[in-house]
């Protein structure tokens, strides 16, 4: 098996070497990680416009077309300087979620501006009961309208202090059910952590929180097990 580095990923890697040691060096990081925010979202903007929002994404959603090795790469060479923009939790953690789990009409409406870097996404599956089993679920999502009221609890959301939309795991009717819900929605209230390696999450507490249909990401009941696994997973390289 070749583990070499095609002429392509090559570059890619020492394009955003270049960046994070000319642009985000160690000392930036010491300086953002007190901010309430944690980093800049002008910063973010320019990696999307540099394309690396997009990498391991496909062209119908905006990106580039590539694999998780290009995503690796990005990854790589941004932590050698302690880049805080929140790359593994939108692009990584929120993005391929959204990408494996949503329809054409929600990747247009959350997932291509993340690509863009006009947004940051977060997945919140955590609870405090959960441990490492994604499927533990105690957040309900009851039945409102057309579409559902969502309560409960997550814990350290990776970027959930500040994302845009959070993609939330919540007991619908039939099963563990992933919806898209504003941050900035009605009953949604967010407590900022700094965690141990100098980045922020949250810990955020849903009460009666109402989204509509158009919310929950594929049918009721497919989060859960195999499948709340399969889209918490990189995707494997093209």
């Amino acid at each position: 098996m070749d583990f070499e580095l095609n002429q392509d990923q090559r570059m890619l890697a020492k394009t955003v070497s270049g960046f994070a040691k000319n642009e985000s060096p160690v000392s930036r990081f010491r300086k953002l990680r007190d901010d309430d925010v944690g980093y800049d979202p002008a910063v973010w903007r320019k990696m999307g416009e540099l394309g690396w929002l997009g990498v391991a994404f496909p062209e119908s959603v905006g990106g580039i077309g590539g694999s998780f090795v290009e995503c690796a790469i990005v990854l790589e060479n941004l932590a050698a300087t302690l880049t805080p923009e929140p790359y593994l939790a939108s692009v990584v953690l929120g993005g391929m979620t959204l990408l494996r789990a949503g329809d054409a009409a929600q990747h247009e409406a959350y997932l291509m501006p993340m690509i863009e870097g006009e947004g940051t996404l977060a997945l919140a599956y955590s609870e405090p009961q959960s441990r490492y089993d994604v499927a533990a679920i105690a957040t309900k999502a009851e039945p409102h309208g057309a579409g559902y009221r969502i309560s409960g609890r997550k814990i350290w959301v990776l970027n959930g202090h500040h994302a845009d939309h959070l993609l939330v795991s919540a007991d619908a009717p039939n099963g563990p059910t992933l919806f898209v819900v504003p941050r900035q929605a009605r009953g949604v209230h967010v407590t900022v952590a700094n965690t141990i390696d100098g980045h922020k999450a949250a810990f955020i507490t849903f009460q009666n929180v109402e989204v509509g249909p158009d919310a929950r990401l594929g049918d009721e009941g497919t989060a859960a097990g195999s499948s709340t696994a399969r889209w918490t997973t990189p995707l494997p390289p093209r």
